[in-house]
């Protein structure tokens, strides 16, 4: 390969003179210049390196440059810098634009509780690090992890949920790592493994305390990057997933009792989400109800009576959204709030006292509208939208007569 020698102006650009946008005279001080810059005449980025050379006397005779071309170098960072802006903006609007939603991924909710849950759901997303979701049974908990997948870099691949709790411990090995055909009595097929099914995606453990302590061990070998084999095989299984944890129990207790690893804590909880219950957010449950009855596609009630939500307001749920979701399908279906037989069976004083609250008000309803039809049982049925029958039943349940309407 010949190489051309001469000044940089001359051999580069073939110009008589020095480029006025040349940095190298700096040189002349004996410093060795080192730039990146834009070539305004082919229009490519250039890595300059110009280098002194001196004479005996420490002179500046020459000046060698060296010019390397580091455009695609360059344009791969501008694309990583454009990408970064774009996700930051998407953050940003995001953010702003949850302050005046309250349905986010599935998710509905507009108390400073479910803002500050929202956060930290943006913050995990843009992390692979693992989550543990921590709050009560009927919280919305696989809700949070489904958001925090479907805003991840993982989003394309599988969202594989687990009951932990609910897979026997003789099976804990086989269903997690999968087997080989023939691998043991009854294996009469392949069976891949939950976390060969993540693979790409996501793993979320519900109920993650239940993982027994010696499935534990097994389980942070194969996630710390030592893979692992499914049972009868051979073959090493790289993992490549994300883990989501979540569970209503207080895993430092576990820790110290003796229950669950510690390794295994650190090695899940990076990103903590606390999910608070329905009774520290009771500002939400307007909205909920609202939400719950619009899914369920009833119209008739499509929202509730001013009293109603009172009560609503002053019960504890202690089995949370899910408990008022069951409330209302029932409202939906059988067209009455009563709590279940099961609820007044178990001697819990506050589903007692949502359950009388609402027959109060309900037999407040039912004599007002007696009253306002003169006790006539036809007009009066029609006009709470109930058959004569239900009617009937619902005054012999009050014991209310004609003669109350007086």
């Amino acid at each position: 390969m010949d190489l051309d020698s001469g000044p940089c102006f001359k051999v580069v650009y073939d110009r008589e003179d020095p480029c006025p946008w040349c940095e190298n005279k700096d040189t002349f001080s004996g410093k060795t210049i080192e730039t990146e810059r834009l070539d305004p005449v082919d229009e490519r980025w250039y890595n300059v390196i110009t280098t002194p050379i001196c004479g005996e006397d420490g002179e500046v005779l020459l000046r060698q440059t060296v010019m390397v071309d580091i455009t695609d170098r360059k344009m791969a960072e501008e694309r990583m810098r454009s990408r970064a802006a774009l996700l930051m903006e998407e953050n940003q609007r995001l953010k702003s634009s949850l302050k005046d939603r309250y349905r986010f991924h599935g998710i509905v909710g507009k108390s400073p509780e479910m803002q500050a849950v929202y956060d930290r759901i943006l913050q995990a997303a843009g992390s692979g690090a693992a989550v543990v979701i921590r709050g009560e049974s009927g919280t919305g908990k696989e809700l949070v992890a489904k958001a925090i997948h479907g805003l991840s870099q993982r989003k394309s691949g599988s969202f594989v949920p687990v009951n932990c709790g609910a897979i026997p411990e003789n099976l804990m090995e086989s269903e997690f790592f999968g087997y080989k055909k023939g691998s043991f009595t009854g294996a009469d097929t392949d069976k891949k493994g939950l976390l060969e099914l993540a693979c790409g995606g996501t793993l979320f453990l519900d109920e993650v305390g239940e993982i027994p302590l010696s499935m534990q061990v097994k389980l942070l070998r194969a996630l710390e990057g030592n893979g692992f084999r499914p049972l009868g095989g051979r073959e090493h299984i790289a993992t490549d997933l994300r883990i989501i944890a979540a569970t209503h129990r207080n895993m430092e207790a576990m820790v110290a009792e003796g229950r669950m690893r510690q390794d295994f804590f650190y090695r899940l909880h990076i990103i903590p989400i606390y999910l608070p219950p329905l009774r520290e957010r009771k500002s939400d449950i307007s909205l909920l109800v609202e939400h719950f009855l619009s899914a369920m596609g009833d119209e008739e009630h499509s929202g509730l009576e001013a009293k109603v939500v009172e009560v609503f307001f002053r019960y504890s749920w202690p089995g949370n959204v899910r408990e008022l979701q069951n409330v209302l399908q029932r409202y939906v279906t059988l067209g009455t709030l009563d709590l279940p037989v099961s609820s007044s069976e178990n001697t819990d004083s506050s589903d007692r006292t949502l359950k009388d609250r609402l027959d109060i008000y309900e037999r407040e309803v039912l004599l007002e509208t007696l009253k306002q039809c003169d006790g006539h049982r036809g007009h009066t049925a029609e006009t709470l939208g109930i058959d004569r029958r239900t009617l009937e039943r619902k005054m012999n349940r009050y014991k209310l007569r004609e003669d109350d309407t007086a």
